[in-house]
Parts: C-alpha cells; structure tokens; sequence
C-alpha cells in the first residue's frame, strides 16, 4: 500500500505539466487510491476529472466505470447510473470492455435494488462464456448468484455460486 501511495505523489506532481490524456489516467488512478483509503469525495472528484478529459472509446469507457465506481460509496446512484451506462455505450462492441461495463452497471442497478440487474448480469455472464473469457466468467457468475440471492431467488443463486467453483 505504501508503494502505491508514493506512485500516486510522483505521478500527482507530474499533473501540470501532463497531456490530457496523462491527466485522465493520474485522475483515473488516483481515484481509485482515494477510494481504497476512504476518501470518498476526492475519489469521486478525481472520477469526475478523468471523464471530463477523457476521449471517446476505450478512455472514456474505462473513466465512465471508475466515475460509477467512485458514486457508489457517496451513494449517488442515480449518478452512479449514468456513468455505468455511458461506460456501456463507449464500450461499443468491444467484448472486454462490454463485459466490464455489463457488470458495473448490473452492480449499480443491484445497489438501486432493480430486478434488472439479474438481466444485465446474466448478459455479461453469457458473453463472458461466448467470448472464452476465463477469468472473468466465475467473477460474472458470483455476481449474478449475488443478484439471484439479493432478489430471494435462491436456488438460482446456489446454482451459480456452484458453477462458479467448478470453474
């Protein structure tokens, strides 16, 4: 934790003499170490930073998740919200970044206490499977067994919680 700590400090003492695209990825990180040691309101700041220079696609994808990330904690859900879905439309078809972009919005709709969050999950779940993506597949799977279990759905949940460990 210490080391990451002092990454944060050089790479916040580069800030003004950076590109925006430099800029977006210190805000990006910086974010999230401000979330790991509860700095809630910087962490959301630096989120909001990172969009706001980020450029469209990938960028902008990764930014808009941190930024739905980083409301969740201040409990800005609707905020939340709209981050996860504008990660989802820059992910466009890029299989990756839709499966991490399904699961924060899926998360942030489970935060909302929506039912549509098992949908959103099962997609992410079924393209990481589509796509051969093994690592992500049983995190997808814990999460939907998660949003069966938050909705009393809970023989479904048992059921994806054991796919996951046989995975």
């Amino acid at each position: 934790v210490a080391l990451w700590g002092a990454l944060i400090e050089e790479m916040s003492a580069l800030e003004d003499g950076a590109s925006d695209e430099g800029r977006c990825a210190l805000y990006s990180a910086r974010s999230l170490w401000f979330g790991h040691v509860g700095k809630n309101m910087e962490a959301l700041a630096d989120a909001q930073r990172a969009l706001e220079l980020a450029m469209p696609g990938p960028p902008a994808q990764r930014a808009a998740q941190r930024l739905a990330f980083a409301n969740l904690p201040v409990l800005q859900l609707d905020a939340a919200l709209r981050a996860a879905k504008r990660s989802l439309a820059e992910a466009a078809n890029v299989p990756l970044l839709r499966v991490r972009s399904l699961r924060t919005l899926g998360l942030v709709q489970l935060w909302m206490h929506q039912p549509s969050a098992i949908e959103t999950l099962a997609s992410a779940a079924d393209l990481c499977r589509q796509a051969g993506m093994l690592t992500r597949h049983p995190i997808a799977l814990h999460d939907l067994g998660d949003a069966y279990r938050v909705f009393g759905r809970y023989v479904d949940a048992r059921e994806k919680y054991t796919q996951t460990i046989r995975l």
